[in-house]
């Protein structure tokens, strides 16, 4: 089998382990839900004959074409109850090659998430776990989905996360978390990894009104089988007296304790900050600190319940990412359409990324919910982030924003983001841009068209030659019935490295049939 999973294999480095936990947990959660609440099974299959031209992505002279039959299964369980909430979904992706047969291939797919309360408003534990499959290295070639061969791999996650919440009477409420999650990778250039994580949260009571309070600490240590461990440790305090109905007086005080790969000085220590915040209406907030190795401004801006705007500046001499960072954060909600944008600054790793489901651009909803394909449950990825996996540790610079628009017969999706990242340890940088767009018309009643675009600019690390690759989709889909549906797709597909080559394209059409059951 060639970049999946075999069925009842494990990973082709490292074990599942105690990862078998997280599962067990969820199907007792799904037991209990189904006892004392709402229960859902939906089991769903995909058939889909694909031809390419080029199934392995190579450069002109050296295409090869295929006819390539999928065959994928799927099963959705969804439960919740008064103290019990499970959502799983798994898809088995089959690949069979007409013109080589040993590009066969299985791939697992799996989104799944546990909640389950022990005690009664006291003891609580999250269970979570996926299978997905990533870009190992984008100066290869750089496949969109399964069907084009090689530069794929299996990246399994799964955690668990026992937490306890407090209450002091009126005085204080609080939190208490352990997590444990670990990250197993097929490709060799990322290291499988085992993250522990502490955290505790104490915040005031309601029988504080004039004086408010916060205290958070939390200590991450990610341990990387074949490469170097690191640890974040941090403990936040903030504070607040009201002097009047519209002005705050506000201080800030923390402790970074940071131990990481990186080939810059790491400043730990401690710091603190006052000054004031302002609250003229409750449509505008503004503070500001200024002390001890910090100093900070944010602005908060809620002109409608459906629109709020952000916008935030930090100067710290200590910690991870030192230096000016700026943060914002813009969300507008109208009927018929979401709009967001943001953008962060943080120093981060592969590991984490892959723990919380950042590998990919993922569209939410006016909840801030994943959106989800409702056949199969999955998360609709919107753009594939063109990065390569590694185990340097990288400040991460990332702006990003969506726009969706519905109306009574289309459905329009924008989405754009600009990345960049500066390794640790060998100096380099890598920036990405991306946009993709998708509009679907519903021009008769079961009928609808469908058009994609995406393009995505690279600059790769120790080079300024550009990276660029682009696809264009057009798709006719017919519903059949309630439960199916069935489709036509012609893509295209091309890169153009300059000056580098390995330039290529590809044309693909598909037929596919979506049953569910």
């Amino acid at each position: 089998m060639q970049g999946g999973i075999n069925t009842g294999d494990r990973p082709a480095r490292g074990g599942y382990g105690w990862g078998r936990l997280p599962l067990v947990l969820m199907f007792a959660v799904s037991a209990q839900a189904a006892q004392a609440g709402e229960w859902r099974v939906n089991t769903h299959l995909d058939v889909a004959e694909v031809y390419t031209d080029n199934v392995s992505l190579a450069p002109s002279g050296s295409k090869e074409d295929d006819f390539i039959t999928q065959l994928s299964p799927g099963v959705s369980l969804n439960g919740q109850s008064g103290r019990a909430k499970v959502d799983v979904n798994y898809r088995l992706q089959n690949l069979i090659y007409a013109n080589d047969e040993t590009r066969n291939s299985i791939y697992h797919q799996l989104r799944a998430r546990g909640d389950l309360e022990l005690v009664n408003e006291l003891l609580f534990v999250d269970a979570k776990s996926s299978i997905s499959q990533q870009i190992i290295d984008p100066d290869n070639n750089v496949p969109l989905d399964n069907f084009n061969t090689g530069n794929r791999a299996d990246v399994v996650t799964y955690g668990l996360s026992p937490y306890m919440k407090l209450r002091f009477g009126s005085y204080a409420v609080g939190q208490l978390r352990y997590g444990i999650d670990r990250v197993e990778s097929q490709s060799t250039t990322a290291s499988d990894a085992e993250t522990v994580s502490y955290s505790a949260a104490l915040s005031n009571g309601p029988r504080f009104s004039r004086f408010t309070w916060g205290l958070n600490f939390r200590s991450e240590d990610i341990n990387r089988e074949t490469a170097q461990d690191s640890l974040r440790e941090n403990v936040a305090g903030v504070a607040r007296y009201r002097l009047h109905q519209s002005f705050n007086v506000l201080a800030r005080a923390g402790y970074e304790n940071n131990d990481v790969s990186t080939a810059r000085s790491i400043d730990n220590g401690s710091y603190w900050s006052a000054g004031g915040e302002w609250l003229p209406n409750r449509y505008f907030i503004f503070s500001a600190t200024t002390g001890n190795n910090n100093w900070d401004a944010d602005v908060s801006v809620l002109p409608t319940e459906r629109t709020r705007f952000h916008l935030g500046y930090q100067d710290r001499s200590v910690g991870l990412n030192p230096g000016g960072v700026w943060t914002a954060d813009l969300s507008h909600f109208t009927r018929r359409s979401t709009w967001q944008l943001s953008y962060f600054e943080e120093n981060t790793s592969t590991q984490t990324l892959q723990l919380t489901d950042q590998q990919f651009f993922l569209l939410r909803d006016n909840n801030g919910d994943l959106v989800v394909d409702p056949r199969t449950g999955f998360p609709q990825i919107f753009v594939n982030n063109i990065f390569a996996l590694t185990d340097e540790e990288f400040i991460r610079k990332r702006f990003q924003g969506s726009v969706t628009w519905r109306s009574g017969k289309s459905d329009l999706m924008l989405g754009a983001y600009n990345e960049r990242r500066d390794y640790q340890i060998s100096a380099r940088s890598e920036d990405v841009l991306g946009v993709n767009t998708s509009w679907s018309w519903r021009f008769l009643p079961r009928t609808q068209s469908l058009l994609g675009l995406g393009w995505q600019h690279r600059n790769p690390p120790n080079t300024r030659e550009a990276d660029v690759v682009w696809h264009a989709a057009l798709g006719l889909t017919r519903t059949i019935s309630e439960d199916v549906n069935t489709s036509v797709e012609l893509r295209h597909t091309e890169r153009d490295r300059a000056n580098v080559g390995n330039d290529y394209d590809e044309n693909r059409v598909t037929l596919q049939l979506n049953m569910r059951f």
